[in-house]
Parts: C-alpha cells; structure tokens; sequence
C-alpha cells in the first residue's frame, strides 16, 4: 500500500554563509512510500477487473503512479483513474456524497463521489483525467469552491472547451486545469484537487404479475410476478409484496434471485 509522510530535511548549502549559525536549511517535504504512491492499497488494486489491470494496458495499476483502481463506497464496484504517464495521482479517495442534504434530487450518486489529486504537470497547466465506469453516466458534479462563490456547492461539471466532463460509454473524461474551475482549491501551484463524481439516471422499476387464465377447484395455481428496471442506477434493497387471496394455501415460491419469504397462510 501507499503511505504519505512528512518530514523534515536539513541540506547543506553550496556556498559558506559566514553570518549563519550553520551552513544548512530546513525545507518540509511530503513523500508518498510504498506501492504507486496514490493512497490506494495494492491489495485493493490487485482485484480490479482484468486481474488488477483496470484501464487493460498490460500493467497492473499499482505499478503505475498514473492509474488508480478502487471500489466505490455505494456498491463496491470498481472504479480505475487513469491521468497522462508521467502525471502522479495522489490521495485518491472513494468517499460518500458531500453536503448530501443540498445534492439535487432528480439523479443518483451510484458510485458516489471520489477525492483525486495529481501533480507533475505544471504549475498553471492543462492534464487530462480519464474515470473507468461500470455505466454510463448522466453527467458529472462537482462540490467545492468556484471563482464566483466561494461557499462550497454544487455545480455540473460539463466541459465548455476548456475544463470540465466529457461523457463517453463506460468513461468521463475530465480536462482540468491548475487553478482554474474544477481545481478545488483555485490555486496555480502544480497541484489539481478534484472532488466529484458522475451521476446517473434513478432505477426505473415496472413490475408485471401474470397467472393461470383459468383456475379450477383444488387445483394448483401459479403467479409469476417479475420486475425490471429499465433506469441507468442499480435499484438496491428491492422489496416486492405480493397477496394472495385469503382461500388459497402455499405451496412453494422459486426466486430468479435474490430471497423471497412466506408470511401467513
């Protein structure tokens, strides 16, 4: 795994500084040891789909300071993070919806939000971010700072030929800039925080009960009652409630999944 540590360092100067003490500085310095540097596990990388090689390049992410795989914290699918080679992804996060009580209602977080930074591009320039998504996503939020408010909040992250989200098939493509809308803090200093997350449509759920046209007297009689979700989210926790009539006793219940249980009778 990855561990971020600071420290302090004393370097000796080049050249003899007769007014000083000693002829050293101290400068505090962040190093991220072990794995690829990006916060992320390498046992957490190790189960991303294609046996730990999420973005399928034929190498595993966790030998790569540009990719990042992890589960999101909603359904523990995976998620890969690729930047440009040479770019360093740092802290990478999975993390629950910010400020969820001012999130917009109409959409689902299904994977919820995720906590990048990157750095080795340039103070004041341009990278590109690519996230690796089960689906397809509706569109891409943001929760943070912008030039013309301050106060976090929530805003959509499309791109408008400078920053933002494209929206491909299975990928969000993020073009971001040190210091400009989508870079949390706002600051050009060679570091990009992006806090956000693609969001979908709701689970669309129709359910469909279907019997014997034609049921005789102490005969057996058979429902089948299915339920489909035609919605970009995972609908999760579906509880379906089916009655019967009082004069009919049970006899079994086969589920295509998940459990079923008999109450009554």
């Amino acid at each position: 795994g990855s561990t971020q540590t600071t420290a302090t360092v004393s370097v000796a100067g080049n050249e003899p500084d007769t007014t000083a003490s000693d002829n050293s500085f101290k400068q505090t310095v962040t190093v991220y040891a072990g794995g690829d540097g990006n916060g992320v596990g390498d046992a957490v990388q190790d189960g991303a789909p294609n046996g730990g090689d999420g973005n399928n390049d034929g190498v595993p992410d966790k030998d790569q300071i540009n990719v990042a795989s992890l589960r999101n914290v909603v359904n523990q699918e995976y998620v890969t993070i690729v930047a440009p080679p040479g770019v360093q992804l740092l802290e990478v996060r999975a993390v629950p919806v910010p400020a969820p009580e001012e999130a917009p209602r109409e959409v689902e977080f299904s994977v919820g939000n995720f906590e990048v930074s990157a750095t080795g591009f340039g103070t004041g320039k341009s990278v590109i971010v690519d996230i690796l998504t089960p689906r397809t996503a509706k569109t891409y939020l943001k929760y943070g700072k912008t030039a013309d408010n301050p106060t976090p909040h929530w805003y959509e992250f499309l791109y408008d030929g400078a920053t933002g989200a494209e929206i491909f098939d299975g990928m969000i493509r993020l073009h971001l800039t040190d210091g400009a809308r989508g870079d949390d803090d706002l600051i050009a200093n060679g570091i990009i925080e992006d806090p956000g997350g693609p969001v979908y449509d709701p689970p669309v759920l129709t359910v469909k009960v279907s019997s014997d046209p034609m049921v005789f007297v102490g005969q057996p009689a058979t429902y089948n009652v299915s339920v489909a979700n035609s919605g970009q989210s995972p609908a999760l926790d579906v509880v379906l409630t089916v009655y019967v009539p009082n004069s009919m006793s049970f006899g079994y219940v086969r589920p295509s999944q998940g459990n079923c249980t008999h109450v009554g009778w």
